[in-house]
């Protein structure tokens, strides 16, 4: 922080430097790197020791690549109140990203959303990840909610929750799938989508708008499409993206948002989306990224971090279950209900 780097036993000085490359070695060590550097480019090699690396996303333009020859190692990133996208191998804001390898443990802190995604609390996330499998039953209710909806169960809650549990009424899937369409789920997604996709949170018109279109049966992915397809996304595209036509800015915009800050929009891809532009509207073509594998995937890489603090490339359950349950809400659900 303040333009140093320190370590325990050492305080490295960074204004008159651009390029920082560190070697921790095979011993246990613990590096914070905060805010205020002028670095463009930052290197961290953990080595084999049991290492936490605890990093910002405040550092505008800066570059960080970190890895780890230790599977024991973790890396915690600040994203100092903004907006997140996670994949695998990389976090990033739209103003910083961090690339990282080797790390079993990753999560993501201080942040409104991770990949468009609510995230339950803007504190410390757990110190284990959530492992629903060994929890009791009380346990497990406590965790879903404050997971899904972002509170602790209050006692009527918890109490009904837990008989439902023990008396077989319902599992643990289908208790969580129930609280991931609860109004109060509902109202935490549609406010990360405005803090997401446009910047800033929802009104109270829009949100009871797009909480009335989900009531009547629509779709997360057809209302999500009606809140880009307008005038407000559109013109934030066109600030994001400055070359080119209106059209091809506003597709790459889209892209981006909807994947990460730095996704690069396929030739190929971009053709295909211009051309369901240009014959059914701007509404399909936005539609169409929604409904992508790409975004699909890119969910579930942000649930996996929010829940379990792994990048999905670990996450191998996840993986085979995306390619069955490729419903986001479906998903969180199965995650949460999941044996550890």
């Amino acid at each position: 922080a303040n333009g140093q780097v320190q370590t325990p036993k050492h305080t490295l000085n960074l204004n008159a430097m651009q390029a920082l490359f560190l070697d921790l070695g095979s011993g246990n060590d613990r590096v914070q790197v905060g805010t205020g550097l002028n670095l463009k480019s930052l290197q961290i090699n953990t080595g084999k020791g049991t290492d936490t690396v605890q990093t910002t996303l405040g550092n505008p333009g800066l570059q960080q690549t970190i890895t780890t020859g230790s599977a024991a190692s973790t890396l915690a990133i600040d994203a100092v109140g903004q907006n997140s996208w996670a994949s695998t191998g990389k976090v990033e804001s739209m103003q910083a990203q961090v690339l990282y390898q080797g790390f079993k443990h990753v999560s993501v802190q201080n942040t409104p959303t991770i990949n468009g995604l609510p995230v339950s609390t803007t504190g410390a996330p757990p110190t284990q990840p959530v492992a629903t499998g060994v929890q009791t039953n009380s346990q497990y209710v406590q965790a879903v909610y404050q997971e899904i909806l972002g509170r602790p169960a209050t006692t009527n809650e918890l109490n009904r929750a837990v008989n439902s549990l023990n008396n077989h009424a319902v599992n643990r899937f289908q208790l969580a799938e129930k609280l991931t369409t609860s109004g109060t789920a509902n109202a935490n997604l549609v406010n990360a989508w405005y803090e997401s996709f446009l910047g800033r949170p929802a009104t109270a018109a829009e949100s009871g708008h797009a909480l009335r279109q989900l009531a009547a049966g629509q779709t997360t992915t057809q209302v999500l499409t009606g809140i880009l397809s307008g005038g407000e996304f559109l013109q934030r595209t066109l600030q994001l993206e400055t070359h080119g036509s209106t059209r091809t800015r506003f597709l790459t915009g889209l892209y981006r948002l909807a994947v990460s800050p730095s996704a690069s929009l396929p030739a190929a891809t971009l053709r295909n989306l211009a051309s369901i532009y240009n014959s059914e509207g701007r509404s399909a073509a936005v539609l169409a990224v929604l409904s992508s594998s790409k975004v699909a995937r890119n969910q579930a890489a942000g649930y996996s971090v929010l829940l379990h603090q792994q990048p999905l490339a670990n996450n191998h359950s996840v993986q085979a279950e995306l390619l069955k349950t490729p419903a986001p809400r479906r998903l969180l659900a199965w995650m949460l209900s999941r044996k550890s």
